[in-house]
């Protein structure tokens, strides 16, 4: 589970989970997801980083901008 939290701007999370036989499929987390075994999950806060979507403008697509203080 890969993604960003925010109270502000919602969730953009991604996952890859595997079944029984080790096929893995991943994809953006939406919706309920309902787990049935174990989920290990990790949330960490960065407190000494700002990181914010900007849109780039040759490509005009929104990219994460890190910062670092």
């Amino acid at each position: 589970l890969v993604g960003t939290l925010s109270c502000l701007n919602g969730h953009h999370l991604h996952i890859s989970l595997s079944d029984k036989n080790g096929q893995v499929i991943g994809g953006h987390v939406f919706g309920e997801m309902n787990i049935f075994t174990t989920a290990e999950i990790m949330i960490g806060e960065c407190v000494d980083l700002e990181f914010r979507r900007e849109i780039d403008d040759e490509t005009k697509l929104a990219f994460f901008l890190f910062f670092l203080y």
